[in-house]
């Protein structure tokens, strides 16, 4: 046991060189790993913001699309270019992945989204009845939704991430 530490206190400083090299491989090693990890994960984060920012962008053309008022409803209802329904939950995952704040305006608009989707949906049928149609549900939705749909796209192309 002597001859081993004796041996040990002898090379005590080629030993403590091959430990630096090892520590500064290793250092090297988890840098670079991390460069890379980074580097995917910026990449995800572009893909992702990419396609929140498409949809939030169908879903507000749709809603600059409906009508406003019920003079011009039928036609503008009629040529309104609607999101779809699975656009809904799409926009629900990547807002709330992109910011707690996107998220809470994404499930705040999603009922009234999903109710216009409904109704302007029926009014693209031929022979809707325009006389029972609920306007002033119509023009409440319609409002909270929009007020949504602007935050998020507000957050979205300021790229703010909170």
């Amino acid at each position: 046991m002597r001859g081993v530490l004796q041996s040990l206190n002898e090379n005590a400083g080629a030993i403590q060189a091959i430990a630096t090299a090892a520590l500064l491989l290793i250092t090297g090693w988890y840098a670079r790993l991390t460069y890379r990890l980074v580097k995917v994960q910026e990449a995800v984060h572009r893909e992702r913001t990419a396609e929140l920012r498409s949809v939030v962008l169908t879903i507000r053309q749709g809603l600059l699309q409906l009508p406003s008022d019920t003079a011009t409803a039928a036609a503008k209802m009629r040529d309104a270019a609607i999101w779809d329904d699975d656009d809904l939950p799409t926009l629900r995952a990547l807002a709330s992945w992109f910011s707690s704040d996107a998220g809470d305006h994404a499930a705040r608009a999603l009922a009234p989204l999903r109710w216009l989707g409904t109704q302007a949906r029926e009014a693209k049928r031929a022979g809707f009845n325009w006389e029972g149609f609920p306007w002033s549900k119509y023009r409440e939705e319609l409002a909270i939704a929009q007020y949504h749909v602007v935050a998020i796209w507000g957050a979205v192309t300021a790229g703010r991430v909170t």
